[in-house]
């Protein structure tokens, strides 16, 4: 019996390699499987506005372009076969970086493109970057990642042209502990030591060494929130935020009221001229949301002048609604002299709102709510739609001047709209599915 189904089997196994060795040889990690650029006098203008879906279709990361007033999306790319699709790495760029989550045998990769969105060329990147773990942040024009070097298997900082593709090995290894703004706080390795420091995003440089006090019990300058920067650009200022890795170990009983009342934290204002550092107690109204994340008013941290930092504190009180407190007296309007580091306090003005309720160390939300909502009451109003739903959203994006729109409705399909124009029109999706839609307008 055993000699009876040793031949077949070799045979389903000698058929099954040559079957996935043809299927590498048509998807190499260098090879884009199809392009499909308009003709050059196709091209939309440089400066014309149009909508880049990203999706998938069928087993393949395509990419769609659509120009307001035509009838369907058009097919312009399939990059790779993935079960996602493409991600863009940076918003604002028209010709930019296109990553796809593939896989290689078991183990996920990474593929890179760089794509004019105008002329639709598309360049595969270096193959390194199939080894990338992270993409730690961007600063510029650059994306930077953590690649896993084959030689010593270490992850090694490396930044990408998200312009040109050109791949760089970084001088400086470091990691990114908290973004402020256009200010990154970042670790980095110095004689054995871990050390802090400010990386300015817009030099892509590091521009000053931290020397901060050991931050209160339950506090970390990791999770610091709520940057803002002086108008002369000397002075930095963020709030701390609250370290999970030491109330978690804390009895329930112990956590619970310090995430459900007043809360502890800090303003740090920094020096860039000097390098000085002045710390300063702050106490804010929060509660338990879900998943460690304390929602809370914002605490008004900023400048009033090039001279003094201010930002709202809460006292003893036993108000748990941050209005309550400040119309009960509870509330403290703190002033620092930032040369002197001279602080002032006072009672808050009754009716003083410092601003909606936030979640303490999560980015504030894009909006896709907000514009889901006004696309599906438009959508309703002209008959496209039954009746609008709360709280469901679409993929969708909106011209710079907010006038015209792309959106994916589920269930219903692509919708085009122009709120000046009063006009919504039904679009062929081209087969796009999972869509993410972007904007974007290639320059003159």
């Amino acid at each position: 019996m055993q000699a009876r189904w040793k031949a077949p089997l070799c045979l389903a196994v000698l058929f099954g390699a040559l079957l996935a060795a043809g299927a590498a040889s048509q998807d190499k990690l260098t090879d884009v499987l199809a392009v499909f650029p308009p003709p050059p006098t196709e091209q939309s203008p440089p400066g014309t506005e149009k909508f880049i879906v990203f999706g998938r279709d069928g087993d393949l990361a395509s990419a769609w372009e659509y120009l307001p007033g035509t009838a369907s999306l058009v097919k312009r790319c399939d990059f790779a076969r993935s079960s996602f699709p493409p991600l863009r790495l940076h918003e604002g760029l028209p010709v930019t970086v296109i990553h796809v989550r593939t896989r290689t045998g078991r183990k996920p990769s990474n593929r890179y493109f760089l794509v004019d969105f105008r002329t639709w060329q598309v360049k595969p990147l270096d193959p390194l970057l199939e080894r990338c773990g992270e993409v730690m942040g961007h600063a510029g024009t650059g994306a930077y990642l953590s690649i896993r070097d084959p030689a010593t298997g270490n992850n090694v900082l490396h930044r990408l042209d998200l312009t040109r593709g050109d791949l760089v090995r970084m001088p400086l290894e470091f990691s990114i502990a908290a973004r402020l703004g256009d200010y990154w706080i970042v670790h980095y390795e110095d004689a054995g030591a871990t050390k802090r420091a400010l990386f300015d995003t817009r030099t892509e440089k590091v521009v000053e060494s931290l020397r901060l006090p050991p931050p209160l019990c339950g506090l970390t300058y990791e999770r610091s929130t709520h940057p803002a920067t002086s108008s002369d650009g000397r002075y930095v200022a963020w709030m701390t935020g609250l370290d999970w890795n030491v109330l978690w170990k804390l009895p329930q009983e112990k956590v619970l009221p310090l995430v459900t009342g007043r809360l502890p934290s800090s303003v740090v204002v920094h020096d860039l001229e000097t390098g000085n550092t002045v710390v300063s107690p702050l106490w804010f109204l929060g509660r338990w949301v879900s998943a460690g994340w304390t929602a809370h008013h914002a605490s008004d941290i900023r400048f009033l002048d090039a001279e003094h930092l201010t930002y709202l504190s809460v006292g003893e009180t036993p108000h748990t609604d941050f209005a309550e407190a400040v119309d009960a007296g509870h509330v403290e309007r703190v002033v620092i002299e930032l040369e002197s580091g001279e602080v002032t306090r006072t009672k808050a003005t009754k009716g003083e709102r410092p601003g909606p309720e936030k979640r303490l160390e999560e980015p504030d939300a894009p909006g896709i709510v907000a514009r889901s909502e006004r696309i599906e009451a438009f959508l309703v109003r002209h008959g496209m739609l039954a009746d609008p739903k709360p709280f469901r959203t679409h993929p969708n994006a909106f011209t710079a001047d907010g006038q015209r729109f792309l959106a994916c409705v589920r269930d219903a399909g692509f919708f085009a709209g122009d709120f000046q124009k009063d006009k919504v029109t039904r679009v062929d999706g081209g087969g796009a599915s999972h869509p993410i839609i972007h904007a974007v307008c290639p320059p003159r």
